[in-house]
């Protein structure tokens, strides 16, 4: 993995040897009131033409619904995915950097719904996406909480 200039105010997402992986290095940044996700496109996120191949676009949004969804209950965990929408708007090339900000519209007992988007770092709209997530049955008990998960990955690198 190459090195990269981390924006300001994001932190370096742990590589565990998941499938998350795939689109590393990736960054985020969490507050109380969102997660917000991205990497810098490079050649291996990319498509022959030099464009993020959809299925990096996707797998970010994937794993960004999900974390809003945590952060809404107030727990990093696993939820599974139900249900996944897309609407590819615009490209993103070699060298960009592209963020996912998610919004969590409803949590119910068993689901959690959620809407997001893949912007450019100037802004410019990607992605529009929705998506369904199965809560765990353990509640928060089944992760551990989102000031824990903070502080984890405060560890120096």
């Amino acid at each position: 993995m190459s090195d990269i200039t981390i924006p300001e105010g994001f932190k370096l997402f742990p590589v565990d040897g998941t499938f998350n992986d795939a689109i590393a290095p990736m960054v985020y940044r969490i507050t109380e009131t969102e997660v917000v996700c991205g990497f810098q496109v490079s050649k291996k996120h990319s498509n022959p033409m030099g464009m993020c191949h959809g299925g990096a676009l996707m797998s970010l949004l994937d794993f960004s619904l999900s974390a809003g969804v945590c952060h809404k209950i107030g727990v990093f965990s696993g939820t599974p995915t139900i249900s996944l929408s897309f609407d590819f708007m615009s490209r993103a090339m070699i060298g960009d950097w592209i963020f996912a900000e998610v919004e969590a519209l409803k949590i119910t007992n068993t689901m959690g719904f959620v809407q997001g988007l893949i912007k450019r770092e100037n802004g410019d709209l990607l992605v529009r996406a929705s998506g369904t997530f199965k809560l765990p049955k353990e509640g928060a008990q089944a992760g551990v909480s989102v000031e824990d998960f903070i502080l984890q990955n405060e560890k120096p690198r």
